[in-house]
């Protein structure tokens, strides 16, 4: 081989340097590419994660309607159910012993009730007479 002048190094030295450089920025740009694939599909996939929630909001929105609407109907149930024909008789009979004079004891035993309202019912005719 011939000597190389310091130009010819410097220049040679140059050549290397952008060749290494432009290999950078090719490995740069791949990576730039990488990343916004990669921004993409995280972009989408925060998409589809709104709309599952959205879409779950909105269910639970409406149970809870429905929760609150099956949670009257039950309260109306339960209030048409406390008050039946044979518990009206009962507590009209148990009325009636009470004018007749009975206490707690004896509307438990004839009528079949607690005697909780047993002396509910007595103190409530009591304030009426």
């Amino acid at each position: 081989m011939w000597p190389l002048t310091i130009e010819q190094w410097a220049l040679a030295g140059a050549v290397t340097m952008l060749i290494t450089g432009f290999l950078s920025i090719q490995r740069m740009r791949q990576r730039i590419v990488r990343l916004e694939q990669q921004n993409t599909a995280q972009r989408q996939r925060v998409s589809q994660l709104q709309q599952n929630q959205e879409a779950m909001n909105q269910s639970v929105v409406g149970m809870g309607r429905k929760i609150r609407q099956l949670t009257q109907r039950l309260g109306e149930a339960e209030q048409r159910a406390l008050f039946t024909p044979g518990d009206e008789a009962s507590y009209q009979q148990a009325a009636r012993l009470v004018r007749l004079g009975a206490n707690a004891r004896e509307l438990v035993e004839s009528c079949g009730m607690a005697r909780a309202e047993a002396e509910l019912l007595l103190s409530l005719k009591g304030r009426v007479h």
